[in-house]
């Protein structure tokens, strides 16, 4: 038995006599683990690894250094390796050829653990929120948390920001550094919205401190050693309820609308603004629309502005129409529902409805009227019965046909001037067909300043509204051009 053992004993000897692996013997979820293959002999060959129990590998640097004693030439190569599991793995033993030999090293089975808060007297790394109790889309207040004594040599600070998986999010400003008794505070703030309900956890966050490696002996150049430590803060758990049915708003919002005039003439355009107001998850609100008949329509794309007095965050929401009508609109009024926690209850809020009226439209009705009445007169009429002599009716046909030639040659010189005006009518329509977006189409228009009322109108619509529905426009400018015949 004792020779079977020593036997034994020296095949394993012999199998990792000239190559080892070096490994870590435990990690944390979403941390790398690093393995490293080194061999000493003339002739190395390590083997080609792509994947270790299902994982991919990384190649993360290799050195080499050769002695050579008594005329004999060795090298030592290190190749070093990094997987990312997510679960414990198993690193196999791996064939590497020396001199011609083959050697096995040795298995390796690397635990995964479960991330905990790093304790200790000389440091401490916490995250908080405001709330963890919240409906879908309510605010809370995250804070990190990193606090140090100040006597301890830390040489480089790195941390993981944090990811919100199912939360929207924002940070506010930088790091805010004071001392807290023989500690420096290192504190970050972010406000957070979570978008979906249920149980949500933000797991704990990492960082790496880089210190001078008070155990070590051997001084550089460059300064003192220096090791890196992980540090772990401690993870959350956050309770979300929904919202009610069809509410994707929470908090506390005011809404108004104005217009900049209630009369306006025929094609004029007016001004019409929606303005919401408020602290809540102001980010949420959508792009509102109006649906208006008989009416034409530009929009602006929404500004919202945002601030956090007192830590509650909110803003205000604005949006703008160019309203442009040829008879009598009334624009409707706009709904926002919204939960009010305090009250526990869905408010609707509703902005009023506004009664444009048109003027030209108003002079057209009564002429209308005039028409009406004057077609209810009915004319006294005479009739004559005329008769003619011979030379009358020779006299007449002479007269007829002087009179028709003069009418044919009027009818050709006004259809040449027509046909010309039409190719210049054509040639402009060709130009601002040819244009690509508003500011194209505000460009070729720039030069037809003064000349025609309606289409100044539509120059200072562009003017003033560069975010507006492009072929809309273009139809609308196009239609003026061959209304009016308005020639380049």
């Amino acid at each position: 038995m004792l020779k079977t053992f020593l036997l034994f004993t020296l095949f394993i000897n012999f199998l990792y006599a000239n190559v080892f692996i070096n490994t870590q013997n435990k990690f944390y979820a979403g941390d790398a683990v690093v393995f490293t293959l080194e061999a000493n002999g003339r002739e190395i060959i390590f083997p080609k690894i792509e994947n270790v129990d299902g994982f991919p590998v990384i190649k993360n640097g290799s050195s080499s250094s050769l002695t050579v004693v008594n005329g004999r030439r060795t090298q030592k190569l290190i190749q070093q390796y990094k997987i990312f599991p997510a679960r414990t793995v198993i690193i196999p033993a791996f064939e590497v050829i020396i001199d011609g030999k083959k050697y096995l090293t040795e298995a390796k089975n690397i635990r995964q653990v479960k991330v905990q808060k790093t304790k200790s007297k000389y440091l401490d790394y916490t995250i908080e929120v405001s709330s963890n109790e919240l409906y879908v889309g309510e605010q809370t207040l995250f804070t990190l948390k990193f606090k140090y004594r100040r006597d301890l040599q830390i040489v480089n600070i790195r941390y993981s920001e944090p990811i919100f998986d199912s939360f929207w999010s924002k940070k506010l400003g930088d790091f805010n550094k004071y001392n807290e008794g023989a500690f420096e505070v290192q504190e970050l703030k972010y406000v957070i919205f979570p978008q979906k309900s249920g149980n949500i956890k933000i797991p704990s966050l990492k960082m790496d401190l880089a210190l001078v490696d008070v155990r070590g002996t051997n001084n550089s150049f460059f300064g003192p050693p220096t090791r890196v430590e992980k540090v772990y803060s401690n993870a959350l758990n956050l309770n979300v309820k929904k919202l009610p049915k069809n509410i994707f708003l929470i908090g506390d919002f005011t809404i108004s609308s104005k217009i900049d005039k209630d009369t306006l003439s025929a094609g004029d355009a007016l001004n019409y603004e929606i303005q919401i107001q408020g602290r809540g998850n102001i980010d949420d609100i959508p792009e509102l629309k109006l649906d208006i008949p008989n009416a034409t329509i530009y929009e602006n794309k929404a500004t919202k502005t945002y601030d956090m007095p007192k830590g509650t965050y909110g803003g205000v929401y604005k949006k703008t129409f160019s309203i442009v009508a040829n008879e009598d609109i009334k624009i409707p009024s706009v709904n926002l529902s919204y939960f009010n926690k305090k009250n526990n209850l869905v408010l609707e809020l509703k902005t009023q409805e506004h009664n444009i009226k048109v003027k030209n439209k108003i002079l057209s009705d009564a002429n209308v009227q005039l028409k009406k009445k004057a077609n209810t007169l009915e004319p006294e009429i005479k009739k004559e019965i005329l008769y003619t002599s011979d030379n009358q009716k020779l006299l007449y046909f002479f007269f007829g046909f002087i009179f028709s030639l003069f009418v044919v040659t009027l009818i050709w010189y006004f259809s040449k001037i027509k046909e010309k005006s039409s190719h210049q009518e054509l040639s402009l329509e060709k130009e601002i067909k040819q244009t690509k977006n508003v500011s194209d189409l505000l460009n070729r228009l720039l030069s037809y300043v003064n000349l025609d009322k309606d289409l100044d109108k539509m120059i200072f619509i562009l003017e003033s509204n560069k975010d507006l529905h492009f072929k809309q426009m273009k139809k609308d400018i196009l239609k003026i051009i061959k209304d009016k015949q308005i020639q380049n």
